[in-house]
């Protein structure tokens, strides 16, 4: 898959987004007509509404990965092999999960569409769809293992749905619905959850938190929101 050099500076610029200290709330103190592209990709990758996972991948993989590479590396003089490191070999693997729902979110697609940006959005995982009686969660893959399947990765939607839960204040509740898009790099898989249980608004509008959880064979993953009054029509 090939981008044009602007979506590549882009999603380099995305990735030096995550992790980077905020430069305030500037998705509260302007309008999104205001954001730049840059601004906009926080808000999608390192926001209270967009947050990466970051676990180990197994020990086993691991080491079974140095195996196979280690006879490609050589060493320099007077260097043992098994002294040099690998420069594939990163132990971290690492998720993106947003809370689609949220209006800043929202509005940062719509205006990297805007800006021009068509691709540089589409890369960054929008939801197929979001409906108004649905709340709508996303994992991205970041960083896959460095060996074996990533979390979310061959999982029909039966079993995608039966891994996720919601944790709200009033009660625990499990997707209705899932869907799959984009393709590689921006592949990315989106639960619905019901805005009503038993018969309430399962979110008020006040300061909630609520928790996604999805558990995969190797590992849980686990995201905390707070949301606040006006993030969520």
């Amino acid at each position: 898959m090939r981008y044009a050099p602007r979506v590549l500076l882009l999603v380099a610029a995305g990735a030096a987004i995550v992790g980077a200290a905020w430069a305030g709330d500037f998705w509260r103190e302007k309008p999104a007509s205001a954001w730049t592209a840059e601004e906009s990709l926080r808000v999608l990758l390192d926001s209270p509404w967009a947050k990466t996972k970051v676990a180990l991948s197994s020990l086993r993989a691991r080491r079974a990965y140095q195996a196979k590479q280690r006879p490609r590396i050589e060493a320099p003089p007077g260097i043992p092999v098994d002294r040099v490191p690998l420069a594939s070999d990163h132990p971290l693997e690492s998720y993106l999960v947003r809370w689609e729902s949220a209006r800043p979110v929202t509005a940062a697609f719509a205006r990297l569409r805007d800006l021009g940006e068509e691709t540089s959005a589409e890369f960054q995982a929008p939801p197929p769809v979001l409906p108004d009686d649905r709340y709508v969660v996303t994992i991205k893959t970041l960083q896959p293992p460095v060996a074996g399947l990533d979390v979310i990765e061959g999982l029909e939607a039966g079993e995608l749905l039966r891994r996720a839960k919601l944790k709200t204040p009033r009660g625990e509740i499990s997707p209705i619905e899932v869907a799959r898009s984009g393709v590689g790099a921006s592949a990315a898989v989106h639960f619905f959850f019901d805005r009503q249980h038993k018969g309430q608004a399962l979110l008020r509008p006040r300061s909630e938190v609520v928790e996604f959880v999805f558990k995969g064979e190797r590992m849980t993953l686990k995201q905390k929101f707070q949301l606040e009054p006006g993030d969520v029509p």
